[in-house]
């Protein structure tokens, strides 16, 4: 999949955190608008994370568009924290303190 597989962004949010040589960088996350999932009842709600991990869009599913929406912003902050622990990086958010990264 492309980051046009996406669909309409509905929401995204900026990351920063220091890198092994001090250096400021940044990561993001962009939200896909939900959307029945093709040959099925329920929905789908497309993520991506950029600039840490694999950058592979994921897929959350949900009975309807608002619960695809809320499973996408839990995966999201599962797979956010275990990049920073996986990376031993820390992530900041404007609206956050230190590790805070601001997803259920």
């Amino acid at each position: 999949m492309t980051p046009d597989s996406l669909g309409e962004l509905i929401a995204t949010r900026e990351f920063s955190f220091s890198d092994e040589n001090n250096r400021a960088a940044g990561a993001s996350i962009l939200i896909g608008k939900p959307q029945p999932s093709p040959g099925a009842s329920d929905y789908q709600c497309h993520f991506l994370i950029k600039g840490l991990g694999d950058e592979t869009i994921q897929i959350a599913r949900g009975f309807d568009a608002l619960q695809a929406l809320q499973s996408a912003l839990i995966l999201a902050g599962a797979s956010l924290n275990h990049l920073n622990e996986k990376t031993g990086r820390r992530l900041r958010w404007a609206g956050g303190t230190r590790g805070d990264l601001g997803f259920p």
